[in-house]
């Protein structure tokens, strides 16, 4: 869960160029304790260069605080 989502842009390439952005908590379910190291939050693809990730598709968004 997040209070808003980052801002993200995409330099470099162009408008031919896709790309793909993966975040993940390394540290789940905390930092004392990460026994199940790595959790995926948001997953993203086909993101042209120089736009922002809103421009590409989703596979998994990342949930904020009021969406469901």
């Amino acid at each position: 869960m997040c209070n808003s989502k980052p801002r993200v842009e995409v330099h470099g390439g162009d408008l031919r160029s896709f790309f793909t952005l993966i975040m993940i908590d390394p540290d789940v379910p905390g930092p004392s304790d990460p026994y199940l190291r790595e959790h995926l939050l948001d997953c993203r693809y086909d993101i042209p260069g120089t736009t922002d990730c809103s421009f590409g598709r989703v596979w998994l968004g990342m949930k904020c605080q009021g969406q469901i």
